[in-house]
């Protein structure tokens, strides 16, 4: 009987030497840093063994001319009080230029810049610039401001074809005669990436900017509350490094 107890005593000592010596490892601080610094190490040593793709490698920087041309459907509601909605619809078709002042200019080409933080994913924004001044006796200037910060990610599928979806807002404003206005957009795009060789890709993809707040001030000192919705597909070009 004494064998059993004594190898029965013998267990019960051992775990509870292990529950100690986890419980003291537990409680190192410094074990506990020197631990997830390796757990660190590991991972970056992991990331960097992985094979680069021809796109959307880490700190990758892209600089794009985006909507260069394309298709797009506008629909455009202004509310006034005591009055019928003014509602309003265009279809564009623009290649390397932009008619301007239908609807939203949403279609306006514009410069973009994004990095990628992470293997696919990318951080980064489109900014777009237009002025337009009539000399003559009016006088008149047109004025349009575009803002739009992104968040990506880019999947590729080979050395050559890929996606780079992307989502953010969008502000624009824009400046005219006979009524300025602002309008507040989400904005989502899903481009395909064509990487060309070397340094350049060119996208090409469905996107939709919906400007779900906005306003518009025409002459008398009104304000009238305006919602638009453009739909369509756009391509462009980019260069990374």
């Amino acid at each position: 009987m004494r064998k059993p107890a004594i190898l029965f005593a013998s267990l019960i000592a051992l775990a509870a030497t292990n529950a100690q010596a986890k419980r003291n490892v537990r409680e190192d601080p410094f074990a506990y840093d020197e631990r997830e610094a390796e757990w660190n190490r590991e991972r970056v040593e992991q990331q960097e063994a992985q094979p680069k793709q021809s796109f959307g490698n880490r700190w990758e920087f892209v600089v794009s001319a985006e909507r260069l041309l394309g298709y797009a459907h506008t629909s455009r509601r202004v509310y006034i009080p005591n009055a019928p909605d003014e509602i309003a619809k265009y279809d564009q078709l623009h290649l390397l230029s932009n008619p301007g002042d239908l609807g939203t200019n949403f279609s306006t080409p514009r410069i973009a810049v994004d990095l990628f933080l992470a293997r696919g994913f990318s951080l980064g924004g489109a900014f777009g610039y237009a002025l337009n001044t009539d000399n003559g006796p009016s006088g008149l200037k047109r004025k349009l401001i575009t803002l739009s910060p992104r968040l990506g990610y880019a999947v590729m599928f080979g050395e050559v074809v890929g996606l780079w979806p992307r989502v953010g807002a969008t502000y624009q404003l824009h400046y005219s005669d006979p009524a300025d206005t602002w309008l507040l957009a989400a904005s989502a795009d899903l481009p395909v990436v064509l990487v060309a060789g070397g340094h350049a890709a060119f996208t090409l993809g469905p996107r939709l900017d919906w400007a779900f707040l906005g306003k518009t001030f025409p002459a008398g000192g009104a304000s009238y509350k305006v919602k638009a919705t453009e739909f369509g597909i756009s391509a462009g070009v980019s260069l990374f490094f």
